[in-house]
């Protein structure tokens, strides 16, 4: 099923670069760009999970009709479906980057514990 998304940046009926490029983009957009080919081994079958995150822009002149614009689009695994005798699990892959993130909020909430605890102790022996 195609989901592109409907823009009318111009008026005069002539499809722009922006139109042009949203069509592109989400006509991309399928379950296979999410979900990846089932693999089957020993009465196992495991289907890979990603996300994606796609964005895009463009702009133009009307003095002299220039267009331009990108994009970029991010995948990245986020788990996989196993399915055994009937039944059916979802594992996540842990994102490196949320634990590093969580390790280093960790560090930082533990050095100001410290420091008030360092402080409020200090306090009581100046009395």
């Amino acid at each position: 099923m195609n989901t592109a998304p409907t823009i009318s940046a111009k008026k005069n009926g002539d499809v722009g670069f922006v139109e042009r490029l949203a069509g592109a983009v989400g006509g991309s957009v399928q379950a296979q760009s999410v979900y990846g080919q089932p693999v089957e081994r020993d009465g196992i079958t495991v289907i890979p999970v990603a996300r994606l995150r796609y964005g895009f822009g463009g702009g133009g002149r009307k003095t002299d009709g220039q267009e331009g614009g990108g994009g970029g689009a991010k995948v990245q695994p986020v788990g996989f479906i196993s399915i055994r005798g009937g039944s059916a699990e979802f594992r996540s892959i842990p994102d490196p980057t949320a634990e590093a993130g969580k390790v280093l909020a960790l560090f930082v909430g533990a050095g100001l514990g410290a420091l008030l605890l360092f402080r409020g102790v200090r306090s009581l022996f100046r009395g």
